[in-house]
């Protein structure tokens, strides 16, 4: 639990500094579809660095490489004030996997009373609805210490 919270923390630390590069495709590298459905903001790791995704026009999907496994992490700030009282709440959700070339998927990212989560399906318009598992989802494995 430790691990994961240290990644989380890692994560939203470098997200929130500003010192992200906006990921760019190579010419004729295959991609993706990520529609978000949920409450984050969506970035990266491919290799050892951390890339933000932009958005496209609608500002609910993004472009994401595909062919090889990545981590994908899903940045969710919630601030609600009311008069004297001001919550606020931070956490990054990862996962990784390994996207299909052209393939379409959806992220939907939630907090409850006790934490935050990130989940994957694939879309498939052939299925009864509409929805399919992603086998390639792994969890994100964490640094070892020393």
């Amino acid at each position: 639990m430790r691990k994961y919270l240290a990644f989380s923390l890692i994560s939203f630390f470098i997200l929130a500094s500003g010192c992200v590069s906006t990921y760019e495709f190579a010419a004729n590298e295959p991609k993706a579809e990520l529609e978000s459905v949920g409450l984050g903001s969506v970035g990266i790791y491919k290799g050892n660095k951390f890339y933000q995704l932009p958005k496209s026009s609608n500002g609910k999907s993004y472009k994401v490489p595909a062919g090889n496994r990545i981590v994908l992490v899903d940045r969710i700030n919630f601030s609600q004030s009311s008069g004297y009282f001001r919550m606020s709440l931070s956490c990054s959700p990862s996962l990784t996997f390994i996207p299909e070339k052209d393939g379409s998927y959806l992220i939907n990212s939630y907090l409850d009373d006790k934490s935050c989560y990130v989940e994957l399906v694939k879309s498939r318009s052939n299925s009864p609805t509409g929805l399919e598992r992603e086998h390639s989802i792994r969890p994100v494995r964490r640094l070892k210490k020393g």
